[in-house]
C-alpha cells in the first residue's frame, strides 16, 4: 500500500529536455576586421590634399585665362609622390587665381599617363571642390603627352572669347614621341600658351631639353629638381608669375 502511495504521490520521472547552446558566430569579428581595415585604406577616408598657398606682388597685367593643368601619373610620377605635391600645386593655383586673379578666370585639372582625362573648365572659386584631388586615369604605364594634350584642347575649346587659353604641363618632360608632341601643340587652340613644369629629379631632362626646343619652341619651360611640395610650388609660383605678370610666391 506504502509503495502504492509512493508511486502515484512522485510518479514516474519525466525526461528533462535541454537545449543545445549555439556556439558564437566565429566569422563575426573577422569580418569586422576586414570592413574596419577597408574603411581605414579606402581611398574616400583619406584627408584632402592642402593647396600650395601662393601670394602676389604688383598687379596683374595679363588678360583674363582659362587654365588647364594636365599632371603626369605615369610610373616615375605617381611612385615618387606619395603626398600628391602635384595635386597640391593644382589646387594651389585655382585658389591663387581665385584670391589674386580676374573674376572670369576659369580653371580645369586632369591626369594623363597612356590616356588622359581632365574636368571641365569653372570658375576659380569653384576649382577646390570640383578639381580632381586623385588621379582620374591609371597610374603607371607611359607618359602620353600627346594625349594629355588633345584633351586638354577640347577642354580650352571652350574657352569664351577674350580670354587666354593656357596649358601647363607638370610632368617629367619625357614624351613618348616629339614628332607627334609638335602636332599635338599645333592643334591646341589658337593664340595657347603652354608651359611645362618639368619636374627633374634624375637629370634625365637634360637628354630631353633639346627636343623640346627643337619640336615645341613656343612652349615656356620651368625646371625644378624635387617632386615635394616646396620645389613643386616654386616651379608653379613661377608659372603663375609668367601667366599673370605678378610676382608670385610661395606663402
Amino acid at each position: 500500500m506504502r509503495t502504492g502511495r509512493l508511486s502515484r504521490r512522485f510518479g514516474s520521472p519525466q525526461p528533462i529536455s535541454v537545449t543545445p547552446r549555439r556556439p558564437f558566430p566565429w566569422w563575426i569579428p573577422i569580418t569586422a576586421g576586414l570592413i574596419a581595415g577597408l574603411v581605414w585604406w579606402a581611398p574616400w577616408a583619406t584627408d584632402p590634399v592642402e593647396p600650395i598657398a601662393f601670394s602676389a606682388d604688383g598687379p596683374r597685367t595679363t588678360a583674363p585665362m582659362c587654365v588647364a593643368v594636365m599632371i603626369d601619373e605615369s610610373g616615375s610620377m605617381s611612385d615618387a609622390d606619395p603626398r600628391q605635391a602635384r595635386t597640391a600645386a593644382l589646387l594651389g593655383a585655382s585658389s591663387f587665381l581665385d584670391e589674386f586673379g580676374l573674376s572670369t578666370d576659369q580653371v580645369a585639372g586632369g591626369w594623363f599617363s597612356d590616356t588622359a582625362a581632365m574636368s571641365s573648365l569653372m570658375t576659380a572659386s569653384k576649382g577646390l571642390a570640383g578639381l580632381p584631388q586623385t588621379s582620374t586615369v591609371p597610374s603607371g604605364g607611359g607618359t602620353n603627352m600627346v594625349a594629355a594634350t588633345d584633351r586638354a584642347s577640347t577642354t580650352l575649346q571652350a574657352c569664351p572669347a577674350g580670354q587666354t587659353p593656357v596649358l601647363i604641363l607638370v610632368t617629367d618632360g619625357v614624351a613618348d614621341d616629339f614628332v607627334a608632341l609638335r602636332a599635338a601643340v599645333a592643334r591646341l587652340p589658337t593664340g595657347t600658351l603652354t608651359q611645362l613644369l618639368a619636374i627633374d629629379q634624375t637629370d634625365s631632362f637634360d637628354s630631353v631639353e633639346p627636343e623640346w626646343a627643337r619640336y615645341a619652341p613656343e612652349v615656356g619651360i620651368v625646371r625644378v629638381t624635387t617632386l615635394t611640395r616646396d620645389g613643386v610650388g616654386v616651379g608653379m609660383a613661377s608659372v603663375l608669375s609668367t601667366l599673370t605678370g605678378q610676382e608670385v610666391s610661395v606663402s
